[in-house]
């Protein structure tokens, strides 16, 4: 079984989700591995052999971007990320008082970003065949593997 930890950005985000995704994390309420926490602080929550980051980035402030990177290649040598390449959605003013995506910048943004913290980018592709988003229509994901391990030598 995997050693599974979540790291929660904003309260109430994952909660709902856990319960699907990880039956046996809900069920056995094993919240020692479920924490809330702010990416772009200084965290010590956990290391992980590998980070996953899907529809995150693009939420953070362009001011916050390095700091957040910085502690993930801190915490995970290796981390997948998802990242929205669109605007969020039209009515997002209304709703919520402002958008929701803060950082919305191109591929090649987002990689010279990437390669300040981490040595290597794997399999970047630009990719709008992801599921689909009704609250974004016109959807284009920036899709990376980031790593900071050595290539293997054969």
């Amino acid at each position: 079984m995997l050693d599974r930890h979540l790291l929660e950005v904003a309260p109430g985000i994952l909660v709902d989700h856990v319960s699907v995704l990880w039956p046996d994390v809900a069920e056995h309420k094993n919240l020692e591995k479920f924490v809330q926490g702010c990416l772009f602080e200084d965290f010590e929550y956990f290391e992980a052999p590998i980070g996953v980051s899907t529809d995150v980035m693009e939420h953070i402030p362009p001011e916050k971007v390095d700091a957040v990177l910085e502690n993930i290649a801190k915490r995970t040598p290796e981390c997948f990320f998802q990242i929205s390449l669109n605007k969020s959605g039209d009515n997002d003013e209304e709703k919520y008082g402002g958008h929701l995506h803060l950082t919305v910048e191109t591929p090649e943004w987002w990689e010279k970003t990437l390669k300040r913290h981490f040595k290597r980018l794997l399999w970047p592709i630009v990719d709008t065949k992801l599921p689909e988003a009704p609250w974004q229509p016109t959807k284009r994901w920036y899709v990376v593997t980031a790593t900071n391990r050595d290539p293997e030598r054969k």
